[in-house]
């Protein structure tokens, strides 16, 4: 279950408010959050979760149905489809660990919880137990800015003892940098990124359009022995980030 406020103060003017709301539950249903064969909520608790009219949950409905994302039935409910899993393809590209560390240099760090219940979702790590995230790991949820001008929501995950070198440090400052100094021996240090939208949450703290396109990243950096000694979540609005690839012949 998630809940969306203000939806209707957060909507892009020339997108119907149904249109938003389809995308916000697509994407709830395409990333997990819903999953296969699952009830969705019921009417009633979609508007009063949204703050919408009945009329508009409806609407939204519709969409999804003619999507083939979802089933209603009379009296049952409405449920999520089972579907094909989409084709996937990963671009692997290199790049120096200076360059991620130059990326935020200069930039503020905000926090906004420390408590792990307040991330819409638990970000999942190749190779940590999310269990270890709430057990051997710090947490923070912030906004990273320059010139107050926010450029990424991280959630944010320092191994205790790592947290314990620098935690004034880790608190006030973006993590990359404080690593940077401390210069922890790493096996290695990775990240994906992959392209997604906005939701209501993300629109507001970013400043940016509900469903406008975000770069949503997982990171991690592993010790000598292959141990997670950071790892984070960050989205970045688009026109922040980008990409120019030469491809040799």
């Amino acid at each position: 279950m998630f809940v969306v406020a203000d939806l209707k103060n957060l909507r892009r003017k020339a997108v119907p408010l149904y249109v938003e709301l389809a995308a916000i539950l697509r994407s709830r249903i395409l990333d997990g959050s819903f999953k296969s064969g699952e009830r969705l909520p019921t009417l009633n608790d979609l508007t009063l979760e949204m703050g919408v009219s009945r009329v508009t949950v409806r609407q939204a409905m519709d969409i999804l149905e003619s999507e083939g994302l979802i089933e209603r039935g009379s009296g049952r409910g409405t449920f999520v489809n089972d579907r094909p899993v989409a084709p996937h393809e990963v671009f692997r590209m290199s790049a120096k660990l200076d360059t991620l560390t130059a990326l935020v240099r200069g930039g503020e760090a905000e926090i906004i919880s420390t408590n792990l219940e307040d991330s819409p979702s638990v970000p999942k790590f190749d190779g940590v137990d999310p269990v270890q995230l709430k057990e051997r790991f710090t947490f923070f949820r912030r906004i990273h800015s320059k010139g107050k001008m926010p450029f990424s929501l991280v959630d944010v995950f320092v191994r205790n003892d790592v947290y314990s070198l620098a935690p004034d440090d880790f608190r006030h400052r973006i993590a990359v940098e404080v690593l940077a100094e401390l210069s922890i021996e790493m096996s290695s240090a990775d990240q994906t990124l992959a392209i997604a939208s906005a939701d209501v949450q993300d629109a507001r703290l970013l400043k940016v359009d509900v469903n406008s396109p975000i770069a949503d990243v997982n990171r991690t950096f592993r010790d000598t022995s292959g141990d997670v000694f950071y790892a984070a979540r960050i989205k970045y609005p688009s026109s922040f980030i980008s990409f120019h690839i030469h491809f040799e012949q």
